[in-house]
């Protein structure tokens, strides 16, 4: 029979973790569901406990891969997951207890494309946060439209829907629609598909409860401080618009700020390279006049918020000095 829930997990180097994530999810009580172990190439062991956690569990699939990224794990697991709805869970995480049940109950009794939760951040210091969503609810498409399509992609404020896959139950249908899977896109790919799977869902539970645990993990490739690429703000932008009707909102003043602000901390992250300062400055310029990018930091605005003001300010008039010093510092 068909599971309601199908659970992706991309697997790479966590043999610390991956067992307590599984188990996390073994343990909601609840039986309608299947996993999926996306092994990304991993060597430090991971490979042989998704092997080890199959074995004992029935529920439980493995796909073997080479090392292709976070976003082709997620891809291939949705290639031959066959529940209704799609968790993805990062496998140094830990979904917390009882969110299989609740999101059973609500999703049997609406018509629902998209389940939403908050989630508990584990902070540098071993402290944890409570990060909500918004309002609590039930969302129909008009409610949708009225208070999630404003600050869907960024606000004026910053402010932006929560883009996180791994705070969602979405149906597989919109998954397999619009997830963007793309291997210049290594930051931000979540996102870009939460935003086209929101555009298009007509039907929205947004739960108070924090049903996931997102760890700390010092050694994450997304903590190390690198130069990012240059063509992911591009990829994901692209997804995006083409993905949603651009004009039926003010998304275009939208998807302005999210570029420059992405934008920026690509900029940001060249520094970090070991390339000498003039031949980063001159890759800069070059790529801040790419005519999409010059666009929206031509035409982007931000208010009451005084770091994104500068941030303007440091693109429009190219103080790259200054970009230089902050990625010294932060």
């Amino acid at each position: 029979m068909q599971p309601l829930f199908s659970v992706i997990i991309p697997v790479y180097n966590v043999s610390s973790y991956l067992k307590e994530c599984v188990l996390s999810i073994c343990g909601q009580k609840f039986d309608d569901y299947e996993i999926i172990l996306v092994d990304d190439g991993s060597s430090d062991g991971s490979s042989e406990i998704c092997d080890e956690l199959k074995q004992n569990n029935s529920k439980i699939k493995v796909i073997h891969k080479k090392n292709e990224g976070v976003a082709f794990a997620r891809r291939d697991g949705v290639s031959i997951a066959e529940g209704e709805y799609c968790f993805f869970i990062d496998s140094d995480d830990v979904l917390l207890s009882g969110c299989f049940i609740k999101v059973a109950e609500l999703v049997r009794q609406y018509d629902l494309d998209i389940v939403c939760w908050s989630m508990i951040h584990e902070l540098p210091n071993g402290k944890t946060i409570k990060k909500n969503v918004c309002r609590p609810g039930l969302f129909s498409r008009k409610d949708v439209e009225r208070e999630i399509f404003p600050n869907l992609i960024q606000t004026k404020k910053a402010t932006y829907f929560s883009p996180s896959l791994c705070s969602k139950a979405i149906r597989r249908r919109l998954v397999e629609s619009y997830m963007l899977c793309d291997s210049r896109a290594t930051i931000g790919e979540d996102g870009a598909s939460v935003i086209a799977a929101i555009y298009h869902s007509n039907q929205i539970y947004v739960v108070d409860d924090a049903f996931y645990f997102y760890r700390y993990n010092g050694l994450s490739t997304t903590k190390k401080k690198k130069a990012q690429n240059w063509d992911w703000p591009l990829v994901v932008s692209k997804h995006i618009i083409d993905n949603i009707e651009i004009d039926s909102f003010d998304f275009r003043d939208q998807m302005n700020r999210k570029m420059t602000h992405d934008v920026f901390n690509v900029v940001k992250s060249r520094f970090y390279s070991e390339k000498k300062y003039r031949d980063v400055v001159d890759e800069i310029k070059e790529y801040l006049n790419i005519d999409v990018i010059k666009k929206a930091i031509t035409e982007c605005s931000f208010a009451f918020r005084l770091s994104c003001i500068l941030m303007v300010f440091l693109l429009r008039y190219k103080c790259f000095f200054l970009i230089f010093l902050m990625s010294k510092k932060y």
